[in-house]
C-alpha cells in the first residue's frame, strides 16, 4: 500500500484496510530509523558527516571496546626519548662556560679538565632571498646598423622568481595547503620579501607546465601496471563552485590524481587505461564494473560496513549481519597474522577456507532475505565472486583500499577548507602537484628539491625528473612486490 504522507491522514473502513495503513506506516518507521542511524561505521560517510548525538562517542568506537583509562600524555615507566647531540664538527659556534673563578668562600674555583655537560641550542638565520640582476645590453653593428641585444643566460627564466623560489611556492600550496595570500604574507613576514597574489598564479602555472611530462609518465606506469595491485578511490570538489571529482590511481609507490567532471566509467578508463589487466582494489562503485572480477579485490572495509548495516536492520538481517561481522574479524585476525609473518600463505589458505564458505553461505541467506536492501546488497557482493578473495590468492594485493582512501583524503580536507579551484587550469594544476606530493611522500624523496629540478628541466629544456622509483629501472617484478 502507498502512502502519500503529505496528504490527508488515510482512514480505514474494514480491518484489512487498517492493517495495511499500519504495515505501510512501519515500513516508513523502519526507513527512515535506519536512515538515522547512518554514519561513517556503516556506510561511505564521512567521519566529520555524523550527527552530533548523546551516542556519537559509540559511533567512534565498537561496543565490544571500553573506553582507554589512561590519561592523555606520556604514562609513567615510558621509554625517554632524548635528542641526540650533534658532534663538534657539524657544530656553528661553540661557546666555552666556566663557572666564577671566586668561590663565596675566598678559595679560588679549579675548573675540570672535562665537560660536564653540553647543551646545544638551535636557532635560525635571518632568511633574505638572494637577488641577481642580469643587465642587458644592446648594440648595433658599425656596418649594417643591424641592432643586436643581449639575452638572458641558459637556465635564467623571465619571471620574477628563480626555480627554487618557483617551487617553493608550489610547495607551500600543493603540500601545506597554504592560500595564496597567506603565501604572500610569509614572504612578507619570514623572508622580508613582497611579491602579489599574481606572482604566486604565475608560480603555479609554471610548476603546472613543469609537471607535464613526468605526470603523464606517472599515467602511462599506472596503466602499464600489468600483474600488479592498483588502488583506486574518487572523492567530490568545487571547480567554480561547482561539484566535480578528483580520481587517484595508487600502485608501486606511484599515486596519480586527476580532476574531472564526471564519476563515471570513460573516467575510470582514462585513469586506469581501457586495457587494464592488472589488479585493482576498489569499492563497488560501478564505474569499475568493466573490470573483469578475476581482476579486482573488493575493498573489505566497505563490505564490513555493508555487513553492520545488515546487523543494525529488525529481523533475520540482523543476525546475518551480525554472523558476517564476525566471520570478517576472524578472516581479518589470520590475515594480520599472515602479515606479521607468524604464517604462510598456504596456512593463510587452509585456515580461512572455511570463513569464506561460512561467509557464502551467509551472502546467500541474505539473498533470500525478505528485507530489498539485505537482498539486493548480499546479492551484489555475490556477484563479485573471486573478487572477494583475491588477496589469500595473489602476492602484493591487500584485502583494503585503505592505501588510495588516506592518500584522497588530503583532497577532502582541502575542500573543506577552501573554495576549491576556480579554472580549468587550477585543476590541472592541483592533479598535478597532488600527484608529486603523494608520490614523492611514498618514496620519500624531498618534495622542495623535485619541484626545483622538475622547474629548471623544464625552463633549461633539459630531460625532466622522473617520478618512478629507482628500482623501477632495474627490476620490474621487484617493483610488483614492493607494492
Amino acid at each position: 500500500m502507498d502512502m502519500n504522507i503529505n496528504g490527508k491522514s488515510p482512514k480505514a473502513n474494514t480491518l484489512d484496510e487498517a492493517n495495511q495503513i499500519i504495515k505501510a506506516l512501519w515500513d516508513i518507521i523502519q526507513k527512515l530509523n535506519e536512515k538515522l542511524k547512518t554514519n561513517s561505521k556503516n556506510s561511505s560517510l564521512s567521519p566529520s558527516k555524523d550527527r552530533a548525538s548523546k551516542n556519537k562517542s559509540n559511533i567512534k568506537r565498537t561496543e565490544d571496546r571500553k573506553k582507554n583509562p589512561k590519561k592523555r600524555g606520556g604514562q609513567p615507566g615510558h621509554k625517554k626519548h632524548e635528542r641526540i647531540l650533534l658532534p663538534l664538527n657539524k657544530v656553528d659556534h661553540v661557546v666555552i662556560c666556566h663557572p666564577h673563578n671566586m668561590c663565596a668562600c675566598g678559595g679560588h674555583v679549579i675548573i675540570n679538565a672535562e665537560i660536564t655537560r653540553r647543551h646545544q641550542q638551535y636557532e635560525f638565520p635571518i632568511i633574505r632571498p638572494i637577488v641577481t640582476e642580469y643587465q642587458i645590453y644592446s648594440g648595433a653593428c658599425n656596418q649594417c646598423q643591424l641592432k643586436k641585444s643581449g639575452s638572458l643566460p641558459d637556465g635564467v627564466g623571465a619571471g620574477m622568481l628563480g626555480p627554487r623560489a618557483t617551487a617553493m611556492t608550489a610547495n607551500l600550496s600543493g603540500t601545506y595547503r597554504i592560500s595564496k595570500q597567506n603565501i604572500v604574507n610569509i614572504y612578507r613576514d619570514i623572508f622580508d620579501f613582497n611579491l602579489s597574489v599574481g606572482v604566486v598564479c604565475k608560480a603555479e602555472k609554471t610548476v603546472s607546465r613543469a609537471l607535464a611530462l613526468p605526470v603523464n609518465q606517472a599515467k602511462s606506469f599506472i596503466r602499464s601496471a600489468d600483474q600488479v595491485g592498483v588502488n583506486a578511490d574518487e572523492t567530490g570538489f568545487k571547480e567554480k563552485g561547482k561539484n566535480i571529482w578528483a580520481w587517484i590511481a595508487v600502485s608501486c609507490f606511484v599515486a596519480v590524481f586527476m580532476i574531472r567532471n564526471n564519476r563515471d566509467k570513460q573516467v575510470a578508463k582514462d585513469l586506469l587505461g581501457k586495457n587494464f589487466t592488472g589488479i585493482l582494489c576498489s569499492d563497488r562503485y560501478s564505474a569499475y564494473q568493466w573490470v573483469a572480477n578475476e581482476n579486482r579485490q573488493i575493498c573489505w572495509a566497505h563490505l564490513e560496513r555493508d555487513f553492520r548495516k545488515i546487523s543494525e536492520r529488525a529481523g533475520s538481517s540482523s543476525v546475518i549481519g551480525t554472523d558476517l561481522l564476525l566471520q570478517t574479524n576472524h578472516l581479518f585476525h589470520f590475515w594480520h597474522q599472515f602479515k606479521e609473518g607468524s604464517i604462510d600463505r598456504k596456512i593463510l589458505k587452509k585456515k580461512t577456507k572455511p570463513i569464506r564458505v561460512f561467509i557464502e553461505g551467509l551472502l546467500r541467506q541474505g539473498k533470500r532475505s525478505r528485507n530489498n536492501k539485505t537482498s539486493g546488497t548480499c546479492r551484489n557482493i555475490l556477484s563479485y565472486g573471486p573478487a572477494l578473495w583475491r588477496f589469500l590468492e595473489t602476492d602484493a594485493i591487500e584485502p583494503t583500499n585503505n592505501l588510495a582512501e588516506r592518500l584522497i583524503r588530503t583532497i577532502a580536507i582541502w575542500r573543506k577548507t577552501s573554495f576549491g579551484t576556480q579554472s580549468k587550469a587550477g585543476s590541472l594544476y592541483m592533479g598535478r602537484i597532488m600527484t608529486v606530493v603523494a608520490t614523492c611522500k611514498l618514496q620519500g624523496r624531498n618534495i622542495l628539491d623535485y619541484l626545483t629540478c622538475a622547474v629548471k628541466s623544464h625552463i633549461e629544456k633539459s630531460n625532466f625528473p622522473s617520478l618512478l622509483p629507482e628500482i623501477s629501472k632495474i627490476n620490474n617484478t621487484a617493483l610488483a612486490v614492493a607494492a
